[in-house]
C-alpha cells in the first residue's frame, strides 16, 4: 500500500457435516469482510464485520455405571428420536467494529478498538438426568435455553517508547469499558423418559417448552478498567515486565419470576503481573513470571441469590522456565515449572442448573517441549506435562463424596504427545505419532474415572508448488476411549472418535 490507499478482504466458510456420534450434524456459515484505509503514513483505520450462523446437535455424551463410563458403541446417543428437530443448538452472531492506529512520533502511538455484537441462542437438549444402576436404566431430562445478548467494548491504548536511567522502556497505558445485556429464559423438565442404560432406544420426548423456568431474567453487566505496563530492557541480556490493572465490574440481574428477588453486585479488584527474562546468548533464555487475575461470578454464571455473596474467582500463577535453540537454530526445547492457584471456584450442573461452589484448587505442573528439524528430511514435535492438582479447600459434596482433597475434574496427571514426519523423494512425505492422556475424573467427587488412553495417527502427503494433498488416518488402531466430559456431572462423558480417514486438498495461488 502507498502512503494513502484502501485495501479490503473477505473471508468466509460453509460447513455441512455429520459425525461418528449418532444423529450428529453441523451446519455453519461464516462471513467476515474487512476494509482498511491508510489515511496517512502514520494513520490506519480498519473496519471489520462478522456474521456467524451455527446449528448442531446438542450432545452431552454418555452416562456412567459403577465408576466408569458405560461400555457402549462410540456413536450411542442418549436423547430424542429425530434429534435434528428436538435436540439442537442454533446460534447467530452479528458484530462490527473498528481499530484506529496512529503514530504521533517515534515515542508515542495510540490505538483505539471498538466492537459491538449481538448474539442469539436457541438450545434444546435431552440429556441423562440420573442413572438407576440396579435397574440398568437412565432417566432423561429435557432442557431449553433461549438467550439474546448484545453489548459493546471500547479499548484505548497509548504506547510510549523512552529511555530512563540508561534503560529502554516501552510503556503501555490503557483504558477499557463496555456493557452487556443478557436476556435469558432457561427451562428444565426432569424424568421425561426412561431408556435402557446399555441399549438405549431413542424415544419421542415431550417437545414442550421444557418445564418449569429455572431462570428468566435480564443480566446487565458494566465494566470499566485502567491499566499500565512497562517493558524494560535493562541490558542486552536482561528484560523485565511489570504491570497492574484495575477493574470495576458491575452486575445486575432483573428477575421476572414471581417471588425471586433481583440482585446487584459490584466488584473492584487489582490484577498485577511481573516477569523477568535472562538471555545470556541467542541460543538460550530463562524466565520467571507472576500474575494475578479475577473473574466475577457474572462472567460465567448469571448473578442470582445463590451466588450474589460469592466473591470473584481469583487466579494466581507463578512460573519459571527456560528455552533453548538447538542444532544451529533448527530445533528448540523448553521446560517450565508452574503453580496455579484458583480460589472461589464455581461450576454449574447442566442437569439441575444448580451452582456448585467448589472452593480452592492448586495445580503444580511441569511441561517439556521439543520441536525441530532433525536433518535428512526428518522433523519432530513432542511434549510432556505433569500436573499435580488437588482441591485444597471445599465445602461442596458431589455424589455423596466431599470434594476437598479430590483431584480436579478432567485433569490428567500425565499427558504426552509425539509426532514425527519424513520428507521423501518426489514431493512425497509420511508421518505418524502418538498421543497419551492419563486417567481423569469425570466429576468433582471423583466417583467416576475416565481411563487413560493412547491413540496413534498416521499421515501421507504430496506437495508441489501450490498443490498440497494430505491423507490423514486418525485413531489408526481404532482405540475405544473417552476424550472429554462436562466436568460437573458424572453422566456427561463424550466418547472419542473411532478410526477415521480424511483427505484434504489445497491449492495456493
Amino acid at each position: 500500500m502507498t502512503e494513502r490507499g484502501v485495501a479490503f478482504r473477505v473471508t468466509g466458510a460453509v460447513e455441512d457435516s455429520d459425525s461418528y456420534r449418532n444423529q450428529q450434524f453441523l451446519k455453519r456459515e461464516a462471513l467476515a469482510p474487512s476494509l482498511q484505509f491508510k489515511l496517512s503514513p502514520d494513520t490506519l483505520l480498519l473496519l471489520q464485520a462478522e456474521y456467524l450462523h451455527d446449528k448442531r446437535l446438542t450432545d452431552f455424551g454418555i452416562p456412567s455405571y459403577q465408576g466408569r463410563a458405560v461400555d457402549v458403541a462410540p456413536g450411542t446417543y442418549y436423547g430424542a428420536a429425530n434429534a435434528k428437530d428436538f435436540d439442537y443448538s442454533e446460534s447467530r452472531v452479528h458484530a462490527f467494529g473498528f481499530t484506529l492506529d496512529h503514530r504521533f512520533n517515534q515515542q508515542f502511538s495510540i490505538r483505539n478498538a471498538f466492537r459491538r455484537y449481538n448474539y442469539t441462542l436457541d438450545r434444546n437438549n435431552t440429556l441423562i438426568g440420573s442413572v438407576n444402576e440396579a435397574a440398568r436404566t437412565a432417566s432423561l431430562t429435557r432442557g431449553n435455553v433461549a438467550r439474546d445478548e448484545d453489548g459493546y467494548t471500547n479499548q484505548t491504548e497509548l504506547t510510549q517508547r523512552t529511555k530512563l536511567a540508561g534503560m529502554q522502556h516501552q510503556v503501555l497505558y490503557g483504558v477499557e469499558f463496555g456493557k452487556q445485556n443478557k436476556d435469558q429464559l432457561v427451562r428444565s423438565q426432569a424424568n421425561v423418559a426412561t431408556v435402557s442404560l446399555f441399549s438405549p432406544v431413542a424415544t419421542i420426548v415431550p417437545f414442550t417448552a421444557g418445564g418449569v423456568p429455572t431462570a428468566n431474567n435480564l443480566g446487565i453487566f458494566k465494566v470499566g478498567s485502567a491499566y499500565v505496563q512497562d517493558l524494560v530492557t535493562m541490558s542486552p541480556q536482561w528484560k523485565a515486565l511489570a504491570g497492574i490493572r484495575y477493574d470495576k465490574f458491575e452486575q445486575e440481574t432483573v428477575e421476572r419470576r414471581a417471588g425471586v428477588a433481583s440482585v446487584t453486585r459490584t466488584d473492584r479488584n487489582w490484577s498485577p503481573r511481573a516477569g523477568l527474562v535472562y538471555q545470556p546468548d541467542t541460543a538460550q533464555s530463562y524466565y520467571a513470571s507472576f500474575s494475578r487475575s479475577f473473574q466475577p461470578s457474572g462472567e460465567g454464571f448469571a448473578l442470582a441469590v445463590n451466588n450474589a455473596d460469592i466473591a470473584p474467582e481469583v487466579t494466581k500463577n507463578k512460573e519459571i522456565g527456560a528455552k533453548y535453540d538447538l542444532f544451529d537454530g533448527r530445533a528448540s526445547a523448553g521446560v517450565s515449572l508452574f503453580q496455579l492457584t484458583r480460589t472461589n471456584m464455581k461450576s454449574s450442573d447442566p442437569v439441575t442448573s444448580k451452582l456448585i461452589p467448589l472452593g480452592t484448587q492448586r495445580t503444580n505442573g511441569l511441561e517439556l517441549t521439543f520441536s525441530g528439524d532433525l536433518g535428512d528430511g526428518w522433523q519432530a514435535w513432542s511434549g510432556y506435562s505433569y500436573l499435580d492438582a488437588s482441591m485444597l479447600a471445599s465445602i461442596a459434596k458431589d455424589d455423596g463424596q466431599p470434594v476437598q482433597g479430590k483431584r480436579p475434574t478432567l485433569t490428567a496427571r500425565h499427558s504426552a504427545n509425539l509426532w514425527v514426519s519424513k520428507a521423501l523423494a518426489g514431493h512425497f512425505g509420511v508421518g505418524g505419532g502418538l498421543n497419551y492422556v492419563g486417567d481423569r475424573f469425570a466429576n468433582p467427587g471423583n466417583t467416576v474415572m475416565l481411563p487413560g488412553y493412547v491413540t496413534a495417527d498416521a499421515m501421507a502427503y504430496y506437495r508441489d508448488r501450490g498443490i498440497d494433498m494430505t491423507l490423514n488416518v486418525m485413531n489408526l488402531l481404532d482405540k475405544t476411549y473417552i476424550v472429554a466430559g462436562h466436568g460437573s456431572n458424572k453422566n456427561l462423558n463424550l466418547p472419542g472418535a473411532p478410526r477415521s480417514v480424511r483427505l484434504t486438498a489445497r491449492y495456493r495461488f
